[in-house]
């Protein structure tokens, strides 16, 4: 049996209305509103959330507001 490390970070309150999915990798997936703001980030195998942010907003992917 095998093990997969995984996590969520919520960025903004739960039951803000959900926009989509942003997939940066394979490793990180970045829930967005109807904006385009990131609501919440999904990693897998303890990949850097946070760089990832800064590359879709670089990107013009996502807005950080």
């Amino acid at each position: 049996m095998s093990a997969i490390e995984a996590g969520y970070v919520y960025l903004l309150p739960e039951g803000t209305p959900f926009g989509g999915t942003v997939e940066v990798s394979d490793s990180v997936m970045v829930d967005v509103d109807p904006d385009g703001r990131p609501i919440g980030v999904e990693v897998l195998g303890g990949a850097d959330w946070a760089t990832a942010l800064v590359t879709l907003a670089v990107r013009g992917r996502v807005r950080i507001t």
